[in-house]
């Protein structure tokens, strides 16, 4: 299409390239830093970046994407616990996957000029060759390729903490020359609804139907636009044709994933929805290697408290912006479990407990910590443990309420049989129902558990029974509480209401005497461990009806 105007600007087109950054997201002046290659990376590459995940890398034409297998990350992590009690620490190589978007028919020998260069820089001394090494690396907001196509310039930039680059098109210049392809993908297609979703074997890349538009006499004009994939091919369409003389900007978003942002060592637990599509998440983490779990301002916690904290972390609806992030513990180790969001927006927290300080708010049903035995899960409990039950403002600037639960025993952990996989310690649920009231299914090892009005008041033995509780809004009295159990390991996992109101619980039980009903689905005890799935009245006063479920071997 071309202006028939000699004075018309140039067109711009704008694609958009986003990687979810949230270790930035708390600190909005930073953002992607595109660091020069001093030869601490193989030549073909002009540029480099660190994203989420990986790394990103430039040269004409070429996009590179580095991705490394997180589940093998993972399972060194899991092995790195066993390393701290004596064992071997991993030594294997992890997998990587290597995707590259590779634009069609582009210069290959146009030129990168970088732009605003930062005031830090990076030294590479790696390994014993010091021809290899890199000192004063620089690093830049920008960098821009000239005519990688003929009259078309990219930049490629950081906006906020989002890679981001721009086509500038020439007036004249002919922007059906732009197309791109994948390498080292499954497969690419077009969804229903316009989008392009690129399957690889870990990251799945979607690139939203692109939103295009013009400033036209001061007002911005929608221009439709879509994708055209022909072969493996992608390039751009304008249906209803564009104002040649006018810029253009398409603004296409292609996600990745979301990381915490914590530069600490941390990993996550547990996440729910929240309002207007937020989204919550909570985890473990700690500053073992001097690294920074992304607190923000006014936060209720700020800093570290002890060995572990709860970290809790609340992103907008697209996951592109952390709202807040919180520490949430005392000296010692705090772990969360569950997360559910009350009908007047609070978060609820659900978690275990061995630090005697503990965060509670004054008119909390339990302030004083039981603890019990010293014992070991994801993480370390030195002084045994208390359940924890906490809830937040919506902003996360206020601590609402907060009580401790437990007797003299360690509370909130499973053991014993129950435990196969990594985690598993660490399994309870919370849920809240119209009026705000909270309901909880976990674990103790207390016979002398606080219980209230119980349908079961009686530790039925074992390491550990199953309790579900129901506390009131505010957290400072027990509605009722009912142990759950029988002479062998019992532990709740869930809890969910039905249609009527009454709940549905389930969990694990080596117990063959468990109190399942007649004329359920299984009431023979099979072996080793099995699950268990009960209906309770929501007053606690009737066990309504409940059924192992399992085999001769291990089920939960």
């Amino acid at each position: 299409m071309k202006c028939v105007s000699r004075n018309c600007p140039a067109i711009f087109l704008f694609f958009g390239l986003m990687l979810i950054q949230l270790v930035s997201i708390a600190d909005p002046g930073r953002g992607l830093k595109f660091e020069e290659n001093k030869s601490q990376w193989p030549a073909t590459y002009h540029y480099g970046a660190s994203i989420p995940g990986g790394s990103f890398f430039v040269q004409p034409g070429v996009f590179t994407f580095l991705f490394f297998d997180q589940a093998q990350i993972d399972q060194w992590h899991e092995k790195s616990h066993g390393a701290d009690d004596g064992g071997e620490w991993p030594t294997e190589m992890v997998d990587g996957v290597r995707v590259e978007t590779r634009f069609i028919g582009a210069n290959h020998r146009a030129t990168a000029v970088p732009i605003d260069q930062n005031s830090d820089y990076s030294n590479y001394f790696i390994g014993t060759d010091t021809r290899s090494w890199a000192p004063g690396v620089r690093n830049y907001q920008a960098v821009q390729y000239q005519a990688l196509y003929t009259g078309i310039d990219l930049m490629i930039y950081s906006s906020e903490q989002n890679l981001k680059y721009d086509f500038v098109v020439a007036a004249g210049a002919d922007p059906s020359v732009i197309q791109f392809a994948y390498e080292g993908i499954d497969k690419v297609m077009l969804s229903a609804g316009g989008d392009l979703e690129v399957e690889s074997q870990w990251p799945l890349f979607i690139e939203k139907k692109p939103v295009a538009y013009q400033y036209i006499d001061g007002r911005r004009v929608l221009v439709p636009c879509q994708y055209q994939l022909a072969n493996g091919v992608v390039s751009f369409q304008f249906p209803k044709g564009y104002d040649a003389c006018q810029p253009l900007v398409i603004d296409p978003l292609l996600i990745f994933s979301t990381y915490s942002g914590s530069t600490a060592d941390n990993w996550g637990s547990t996440a729910t929805p929240g309002e207007h599509g937020t989204l919550y998440s909570a985890g473990v983490t700690w500053n073992n290697d001097g690294g920074r779990f992304p607190a923000t301002t006014g936060a209720f916690q700020s800093v570290l408290s002890g060995a572990f904290d709860i970290g809790i972390l609340k992103y907008d609806s697209t996951g592109t912006r952390l709202l807040y992030a919180t520490y949430l513990g005392g000296t010692e180790t705090d772990s969360p479990h569950s997360l559910v969001v009350n009908k007047d927006n609070e978060l609820l927290v659900l978690g275990t407990t061995s630090s005697m300080d503990y965060p509670t708010t004054p008119s909390a049903y339990d302030r004083v910590f039981a603890g019990g035995t010293p014992a070991n899960g994801v993480v370390s409990y030195r002084h045994g443990s208390d359940i924890l039950i906490s809830k937040f403002s919506s902003d996360g600037m206020n601590l609402l309420a907060s009580t401790l639960l437990g007797g003299a025993e360690n509370d909130g952990l499973n053991q014993g049989v129950l435990v196969q996989n990594y985690g598993d310690q660490q399994r309870g649920d919370i849920i809240t129902d119209s009026s705000n009231n909270v309901y909880i299914a976990t674990v103790t090892g207390s016979p002398a558990f606080p219980i209230v009005n119980g349908l079961f008041d009686t530790y039925g033995g074992g390491i550990t029974d199953a309790v579900i509780i129901k506390m009131n809004p505010d957290l400072t009295s027990i509605a009722w509480s009912t142990f759950v159990g029988g002479s062998g390991t019992d532990a709740c996992h869930t809890i969910k209401f039905d249609k009527a109101g009454d709940l549905f619980i389930g969990g694990g039980t080596s117990s063959p005497e468990f109190p399942v009903t007649v004329g359920s689905y299984q009431t023979t005890f099979k072996g080793v461990a099995d699950g268990w799935i009960a209906s309770l009245s929501a007053d606690g006063t009737a066990w309504q009806q409940a059924t192992f479920t399992g085999t001769n071997s291990f089920d939960e």
